[in-house]
């Protein structure tokens, strides 16, 4: 550029330079104040220019994540996350490389981690002791923002409730939402600061702040300017700019966990309540539903007569206009059911009774100890979709089951043991962390183990996040952790 830029200056060939200095032989070099002072410009601005991209371009030396004024050319096939993982098939991929990260937040993740304009964006909530007490009160949440390039903290808000969702990000905002468990019978327990906050990218501020009717656990969803949150009975909607409250749909069914997915205008979720939670049979109303999101209105809604938990939890999936989701059949733990269901019309197009399936298929294994950490949840994992096919692991049960998503045929079954993670594909290789913290990496279309290894990362309901160069793995006590693709793909078994 200075060559280029200089060029009239040093020969005097300019018509300008000529007529001003008549006097010199044009061939000599023409220097004058005021084109000095246009040289010593383009050389300030070409230092300039150097010193930004070395400050800015991904892994330079001396980066500083550089939020821009609208990130919409974020990283990632999935883009920017306005729901649950991204969309519909529940796969996360980030097609960028990334750093080396180690970080300990020293609070318990619960959600997926969102990877968005160089930033890595973790919502925490609380110590992890204050959990397996079920003291509410204390477990504050924050969202923190790690540099992807360095693994440095940026920057960490802290807020008054719990947050386990999946940061959503729209522009320069991200979107996270607050509650604590609406199942502990004594309301003295629970934390009441139950608020959407909507974050600033670049320094974590509170942009605004919006109370909820309740707690909200899962993951919002945004569209369109609207930010859609589903909570304890009711599905409240709000101006994803200003903050200012639209409208609050109620259900009746106050337990819910599960992240709403938006298909064209419909928004699925499942939600329930129990009499009473025991190992034993479980009586209460658990129903599945297809709501409007334009006006708030409820398309269809069906009712699991059988269930005893399972639909209030699962992140549904979508495909080829069946919505699958899960059920547990009568109990807590025990009996899970896959349930494939008419987008349109809610009527049940297949079932998979996985403790059926179980006593005619193989059930594939990894020859690894076991690791458990002897805590479960009644749940079954957010279904993942790769090609046709269906991927769901049930967390007593510990087994993955792959199923043909438009038929509901099971192709293979997994024994991951205790298991609460959705699994993450990228190339057909597909990556699952169980609770005890053994990290399975298996052939997504026939089940055979790639690897099998135990990362010390005990995990819960949040999935592995897939890069270019590194797969990102989190833990109850808040590491972020990254290992090399080419490391976890080495056969092993």
């Amino acid at each position: 550029m200075a060559s280029g830029s200089g060029k009239n200056y040093r020969t005097g060939k300019s018509r300008r330079g000529v007529r001003g200095r008549g006097a010199r032989h044009i061939d000599k070099p023409i220097w004058n104040r005021r084109y000095a002072g246009f040289a010593i410009a383009g050389i300030i601005m070409v230092i300039v220019a150097a010193a930004v991209v070395m400050l800015y371009l991904p892994g330079a030396i001396g980066h500083k994540t550089a939020p821009q004024l609208e990130l919409n050319s974020s990283w990632g096939s999935a883009g920017q996350v306005h729901m649950y993982d991204g969309g519909a098939n529940h796969t996360y991929i980030v097609d960028e490389n990334i750093g080396t990260i180690n970080i300990t937040l020293n609070d318990t993740i619960m959600g997926p981690l969102t990877v968005y304009g160089g930033l890595i964006l973790a919502s925490t909530a609380g110590p992890y002791e204050y959990q397996l007490i079920a003291n509410y009160t204390k477990t504050h949440g924050s969202v923190a923002a790690i540099d992807a390039y360095t693994g440095k903290l940026v920057w960490r808000t802290h807020l008054p409730n719990q947050v386990i969702d999946q940061p959503i990000t729209a522009g320069n905002y991200i979107y996270v939402a607050t509650g604590n468990n609406a199942e502990v019978p004594n309301a003295t327990d629970l934390n009441s600061n139950n608020n959407v906050y909507a974050l600033d990218i670049g320094n974590g501020s509170i942009v605004w702040n919006s109370t909820l009717p309740g707690p909200v656990m899962p993951t919002m969803v945004y569209h369109d300017g609207t930010l859609i949150a589903a909570g304890t009975g009711f599905v409240a909607f709000f101006n994803a700019t200003s903050g200012k409250q639209i409208r609050n749909v109620y259900t009746g069914l106050p337990d819910t966990m599960s992240s709403p997915l938006l298909v064209g205008d419909s928004l699925y979720f499942g939600g329930g309540y129990a009499d009473g939670y025991t190992r034993g049979p479980i009586t209460g109303n658990f129903a599945f539903f297809d709501m409007n999101e334009t006006n708030g209105n409820i398309n269809w809604m069906h009712n699991f007569s059988t269930a005893g938990g399972g639909v209030n939890d699962v992140v549904p999936a979508y495909y080829k206009g069946t919505v699958i989701t899960g059920y547990l059949n009568h109990s807590e733990y025990t009996n899970p059911i896959l349930v494939g269901l008419n987008g349109t019309t809610g009527a049940i197009v297949w079932e998979i009774n996985e403790n059926e399936t179980n006593t005619v298929m193989p059930i594939k294994s990894a020859r690894v100890a076991q690791q458990y950490t002897h805590i479960t949840e009644p749940t079954m994992s957010a279904i993942t979709l790769w090609h046709g096919m269906g991927y769901s692991d049930t967390n007593y049960e510990g087994n993955l089951y792959a199923f043909n998503a438009s038929t509901g045929a099971v192709q293979w079954i997994f024994h991951t043991g205790q298991c609460e993670s959705n699994p993450n594909i990228y190339n057909g290789t597909l990556f699952v962390v169980n609770d005890g913290g053994i990290l399975y990496v298996l052939n997504a279309t026939d089940g055979n183990v790639i690897n099998a290894t135990y990362i010390r990362m005990p995990h819960l309901s949040n999935e592995v996040v897939i890069t270019r160069n590194n797969a990102l793995f989190t833990n109850m006590n808040g590491t972020v952790l990254s290992i090399p693709l080419k490391t976890l793909m080495q056969k092993s078994v």
